[in-house]
């Protein structure tokens, strides 16, 4: 399904799904979701039980000391 949330009859459409929605996984920038009314606090407002997933590439990498730590597998020990 393809709705141009643009519009506003196409955001009309996507808040009448969320309001009957488990989960949501949304894929935008994350400056794109609160310009298009489709972040989290909008659309928790419209279904308050709603399950929200955030995925993008187009956020930066994120790299913590320990992000790999379980990656990466030990090398072997010869004793």
């Amino acid at each position: 399904m393809a709705c141009d949330y643009t519009k506003p009859a196409g955001l009309e459409v996507a808040h009448a799904l969320v309001s009957r929605a488990d989960v949501v996984v949304a894929s935008f920038k994350p400056s794109d979701e609160n310009k298009l009314k489709l972040d989290y606090t909008t659309l928790a407002a419209i279904n308050p039980g709603l399950i929200y997933g955030q995925i993008t590439a187009m956020a930066p990498m994120i790299r913590a000391p320990d992000s790999m730590r379980f990656c990466r597998p030990k090398a072997a020990s010869h004793s």
